[in-house]
């Protein structure tokens, strides 16, 4: 007997396949922007029109700022990001966010000096984090167990997909002579946002929020969809994940702010959201984006074509590695994958200073060419755990009432210490040269007895029952289900008891 879907959109599709196609086509374009935005900085540092228009060639901290007052925006969106996705949920979050970073982009393109640029990247950076931070809750929210690894991990891999736009379109505007070589490339961040909005209206409300504020009826229709089952055992699945938010809801105080500090599990996952923090920002990944043209310099790669080719290439490359590591998440695990490919990180990058301390300032071809490949090296292995897992870990090992406030943590982290590296970078790559990334190989080491000894293996494990691999057990025996009493709201606020 087919069901009527009643209480959700009709523009939701009502089967499986086309229902997550729906739901990646909102989650992945916030990355899309995000991975344009930093490819795009990457490649303008290359452009004499932009360089030379804010006259900022010489000059390592300013280059610096133009890049990372991004960041300034999206530490600034920590304080409104748990509030606007538990308040509001998260489909009303991503379009709040959308807008702003239109707003952004429209400063950016049309500015005139360096205040109004700087600005523009602020706004950018608010809105987007928002996005990131809004998405990625969602699908984790949605997707089962068995998918969660690929469809998470695939949010933030499209970080990759507007990388190559990104390179593409520099590359492809790098011959005009006016100022619309770095002003098309700005505008043209506009378009992800654009197509999400339109995605939007496809896709549903995170079933968790909606049993959260007690809209039943359209969470089971929701749940229906994305597991392929019937209403009934929608329902049913309902009173399952109602169960863990009043379990919950008993040991969180009103505000998550107050409760994320206390035992020792919560200071457990705080510390693994400051670590992928820190892997993430300061491990080496603004140098393949937003710094690559000063590495191709060091190896002595001068010509701005060569330069911008070289961009698309990396971006392909670090597109296919993450698109692989996708797949895999959900078979080799979360910690495996970060071990395996952290150990590369540090193996490509002590030979990279071995090679730009030889050659960098030679004529030997084939010495640049090593130190070039050694950073697509770097890249891939980046690729192969840091990107998906971006999105994929930081929802997964906070329970529903704290998980908004946990992935805030982490933007938080992630956000701060991309402030400091963006920044940073350019002054210690001028300054250091080959020490740099000797001593950047080093510092990476550390990570990994962190991810053995500490970190959590989260593969196949569902939202529910993750508490018990942190030491904060959830239990759903069937006295706790018949007990659960589930009271119906509907959108004007009028309680209906099921």
């Amino acid at each position: 007997m087919n069901y009527e879907y009643k209480h959700i959109s009709k523009l939701v599709p009502r089967h499986r396949v086309p229902f997550f196609i729906s739901i990646l086509l909102t989650t992945v374009l916030s990355p899309v922007t995000m991975g344009y935005d930093s490819l795009m900085m990457g490649n303008l540092n290359a452009l004499p029109q932009y360089l030379d228009y804010f006259h900022i060639r010489d000059d390592a901290a300013l280059l610096g700022w133009m890049s990372a007052a991004v960041w300034v925006g999206s530490i600034l969106s920590c304080f409104l990001m748990q509030q606007l996705s538990d308040k509001l949920g998260r489909k009303k979050s991503i379009v709040i966010s959308v807008i702003v970073g239109l707003v952004g982009v429209i400063l950016q393109s049309a500015a005139k000096n360096i205040a109004m640029f700087s600005i523009g990247r602020v706004i950018i950076g608010f809105g987007t984090q928002l996005s990131v931070a809004a998405a990625p809750t969602l699908i984790s929210e949605l997707a089962l167990p068995k998918h969660r690894g690929f469809l998470g991990g695939l949010a933030f891999t499209c970080f990759q997909v507007g990388a190559l736009i990104a390179s593409g379109v520099t590359y492809g505007t790098r011959n005009i002579t006016t100022t619309w070589a770095w002003r098309i490339p700005s505008i043209i961040q506009c378009v992800p946002a654009l197509f999400s909005i339109a995605a939007l209206v496809f896709i549903p409300e995170s079933p968790r929020w909606l049993i959260s504020v007690g809209q039943f009826d359209k969470a089971s229709e929701v749940i229906s969809i994305a597991e392929g089952i019937d209403i009934d055992a929608g329902m049913k699945r309902v009173q399952e994940i109602q169960v863990v938010i009043e379990e919950e809801k008993a040991r969180v105080s009103s505000s998550p702010w107050k409760e994320i500090t206390k035992g020792v599990y919560n200071w457990k996952r705080l510390f693994i959201m400051l670590t992928q923090g820190l892997v993430t920002e300061l491990a080496g990944s603004s140098v393949g984006t937003y710094y690559f043209s000063l590495l191709l310099n060091q190896a002595g790669v001068t010509d701005v074509s060569t330069v911008l080719q070289v961009g698309i290439i990396q971006s392909s490359w670090c597109l296919v590695i993450a698109l692989i590591a996708c797949f895999t998440l959900d078979i080799v695990g979360r910690k495996p994958q970060a071990l395996f490919g952290t150990t590369g990180m540090i193996v490509s990058f002590f030979i990279l200073g071995g090679l730009i301390k030889k050659y960098g300032n030679s004529d030997n071809v084939s010495g640049s060419y090593g130190a070039i490949a050694c950073m697509f090296l770097f890249q891939g292995f980046y690729n192969l755990c840091w990107t998906p897992m971006n999105t994929l870990y930081p929802p997964e090992i906070w329970p529903f009432k704290l998980r908004s406030a946990g992935v805030t943590v982490f933007k938080f982290f992630n956000c701060g210490f991309g402030l400091f590296g963006t920044f940073i970078l350019p002054i210690g790559m001028s300054n250091l040269g080959w020490k740099f990334y000797m001593l950047n190989a080093g510092y990476d080491i550390i990570f990994l007895p962190i991810i053995y000894f500490v970190w959590v293996e989260t593969k196949g494990v569902s939202l529910e029952t993750l508490d018990e691999l942190i030491g904060c057990p959830v239990v759903l025996d069937e006295e706790s289900l018949s007990s659960v009493e589930l009271v119906q709201v509907d959108g004007r606020g009028k309680s209906d008891k099921q």
